[in-house]
Order: structure tokens, then sequence, then C-alpha cells
């Protein structure tokens, strides 16, 4: 073979080599996967997992968010109902002037407790706390600030029993008696609603007015020996007493100090009163008196102390009824100058905020009455002193940011006390006009 032959066949081979490896190759480049594809899929794999926890990571911090704007809602509404009744976030207080009147026949009005609004100059940074406890039903709010009017509708029942034992005869032994018994209960029922309307006329002054309407039923049953048992019953209604008042916050309350609070309040005798009723031949009333007969002018202090979560109150006051002269006769018996007892009142007690809406109250209300003096057939004559005493017991509750429901309760615990003292009032502000 020669050399040109050779090297012809030699280029043939090499190029029939060529084209088969040239083939095959793609063929193996499909079938045979790189390595570098495998570990870009295992890292995009830990990418994508690495993204679905940092997705639940923001998820739970935006449930997280969302339960703080929610609490964050109702702490601006909460903060924005007690805005609208002027009560902040406190406690809220009483403050206690009553007038005793269970004696003279319409049972005690409405005493109300005036929890301070605190002042501060332009310059400071942090407001006194004020108190705020709205839960002695029949005894207040806070002073109203300036220009606002407020109306309070109240219903009060009084419940009071008397019974009476007498003996007119011989005693032979300690348990032996002969003669004439005579045994006397008497049950005095007294409901009165009363409209108040409340006026701020500077953040520091309040001035109010009651107008009180009055039903009075008495049941008496009287049993003797001798004639058996007779039950009688009397009744009247009509409008009763139109008292107002004046209510002054004195201080700010700072550096410890309680806020101290001067009440004056009139009383006038518009309504039918004790002398003027007409009375049958026995001197018995054919009805019922709705009021009490007299002018009266009551001055008291109000001091309301607030160590969180108490709001501690106390009240101390005097009640001057003004003499009149009567002037008639009754079967007989000629009734000239009468001087009503004057009364000291006290009362003390504590209250506190079970929550945002709801408010509690405990305290003790105590009465000095002097005695009446009266002018009887040109002889004068001094009746006998009186002790008032009660425990009271009172909630409050928000209805809206306008209105509240408060309830409160008086149990007698003296002999002249009445024995039940019921009051429900609902406050309700009108707006404010200046």
């Amino acid at each position: 073979m020669g050399p040109s032959m050779f090297s012809s066949s030699l280029k043939t081979t090499i190029g029939v080599v060529a084209i088969l490896f040239s083939s095959a190759l793609p063929v193996y480049a499909e079938d045979t996967p790189e390595p570098d594809i495998q570990s870009e899929i295992a890292r995009l794999e830990k990418r994508l997992n690495d993204q679905e926890k940092l997705v639940e990571e923001q998820q739970r911090q935006l449930e997280s968010q969302a339960d703080e704007i929610y609490r964050q809602q109702k702490m601006i509404e909460s903060l924005t109902r007690q805005r609208a009744k002027k009560l902040p976030p406190k406690i809220e207080k009483p403050k206690p002037q009553s007038t005793v009147m269970g004696m003279r026949g319409r049972g005690d009005p409405p005493s109300q407790v005036y929890a301070p609004m605190p002042m501060r100059d332009r310059d400071e940074d942090v407001e006194e706390a004020r108190p705020q406890v709205e839960a002695i039903a029949n005894q207040g709010g806070i002073l109203s600030p300036k220009g606002r009017l407020t109306f309070e509708n109240t219903i009060e029942y009084t419940n009071t029993s008397r019974n009476l034992f007498a003996f007119n005869g011989v005693e032979l032994a300690q348990v032996v008696l002969v003669g004439g018994i005579t045994a006397e209960a008497t049950t005095h029922h007294i409901v009165q609603e009363t409209g108040r309307l409340r006026l701020g006329l500077t953040d520091r002054l309040e001035a109010d007015v009651h107008v009180p309407f009055v039903y009075r039923n008495d049941a008496i049953t009287e049993s003797a020996t001798t004639a058996g048992t007779i039950s009688t019953t009397r009744e009247g209604y009509n409008l009763g007493d139109i008292d107002a008042g004046l209510a002054y916050q004195i201080n700010d309350g700072k550096e410890g100090w309680p806020f101290f609070i001067g009440n004056l309040r009139y009383k006038a005798n518009n309504a039918d009163g004790p002398f003027d009723v007409p009375y049958d031949t026995n001197n018995i009333a054919k009805r019922l008196p709705t009021g009490t007969g007299f002018q009266t002018v009551e001055a008291s202090m109000t001091a309301i102390k607030v160590s969180d979560p108490v709001v501690l109150f106390g009240n101390l006051g005097y009640v001057y009824d003004i003499p009149r002269i009567i002037g008639k006769d009754f079967n007989g018996t000629h009734i000239g100058r009468v001087k009503p007892g004057d009364a000291i009142n006290m009362l003390a007690g504590m209250a506190f905020a079970i929550n945002q809406d709801i408010s509690f109250s405990l305290g003790y209300k105590h009465s000095y009455v002097f005695p009446t003096t009266q002018r009887v057939n040109g002889v004068n004559r001094t009746g006998d002193t009186s002790q008032v005493g009660s425990l009271t017991m009172g909630i409050s509750y928000a209805l809206t940011p306008t209105t509240s429901l408060n309830a409160n309760l008086e149990a007698g615990v003296t002999n002249d006390a009445p024995d039940i003292h019921l009051v429900f009032r609902v406050p309700f502000m009108i707006g404010d006009f200046f």
C-alpha cells in the first residue's frame, strides 16, 4: 500500500470517528444532567421555605398589631364616653347635703354628693386627678363644667313603720294586767318623683333646682280590748316643696389635700304643710300634706379624698328651719308660733370604681334633730330630740356616654329613721350652652 493510499485511508477513518463522536455527544449531554442544576434547585427550595417562614412571622405580627389597634380603639371609646360625661378615667366621688324632712312629712329630700373639677394653671403639665364614683344614687355626681346643663329624673320610695302599745289599768303582777290595752300600728308610704336641672355657671360653681311631685299613703290599724280592731287609710298627692342650691369647689385637691366643696340650699314652703290641710272633729287630717309647711336653709361642707382605688367622702351640715306664726284654731286648740327643730347632718363613706362603667359606694349618714317648739293656747311647748341614722349603699352603671342609671338603698338603724329608702336616678346631659 502506497503512502498516498495510506494517508487517504487514515483521513477517512478519522472522519468517520469524528462523525460518530459528534453524533454521540448531544445524546450524552441530554441523558446526563449537570451537577450545578441539582444544587440550584436545592438552593431555590431552601429560599422558598425561608420566605414562607418570613410570611408566617409577618402574619403573626399583623395579627398582634390588629389586636393592639382594637384595644386602643376600645380605650378611645371609653375615654370619649368619660370625656362626654366630664369624667376622667379615675374614680368618682360623693358629697352629701341632706335635709332631714322625714319627721316632717315628705321624707328626706335627695341629698347630693358633688365631686370637684380640679383647676390648674395654664403652664402646668399635670392636672390633679378628679375623683369620680357616681354610686350613691341620691347623692349626686360631679360639679358640672361651665355651660353644661344636665337633667335628672329621680324616683324615691320611703317606708316607715311605727308600733305603739298603751295600757290603762292596774298591774297586779309583772305579768298580770287588769284594764284597757290599746295597740296601734302605722305604716307610712311616700313615693316621690323629682325633676332636677343642674347648670355649671363656672368650672367651680354649679346651680341646681328640684321640683318634686309627692304621693303619700298612711295605713293605721288600732286594736283595743274594748273596741276591737279599726283600720283607716289616708293619702295625699300634689306638688312638693321646691328647693334650689349652689355648690362651689373651694380648692384643687393638690399636695395631698382633699377636695373641699361648700354647699348652700334653700327650700320653699309652696306645698301644703301639716297646718294647711283640713282636719276632722278628732283633729285627724282629711288628706296628707305633701310639704313641710316651713322654709329651710341649709349650709354644708363636703370633703373628698382620693386614695386609689378608693374615694373617701364626708359631709357636715346645719339645717335651719325658719319659724312661722300659724295663727289657726283646730277644734278649740289655737296654734301660734311654731319653730321646727334645726338639724345637724353628718355623712361619711367610701366609693370605688369596679370598671369603666360601674361604680359602687358604702356610707353612713346621721342627723341630730333639735326639739320643735310651738305655742299652743298661749303656752310654749317643746318636743323631743330625734336621732336619724341610716346605712347607705349605692351603685351606678353608665348606659351611654351621656346617661347613667343610679340606684341607692338606705336602711334605717335608729328608731326615728325610715325603715327603707330606695332611690332610682337617671341623669341625662342636655348639652353645653356657653
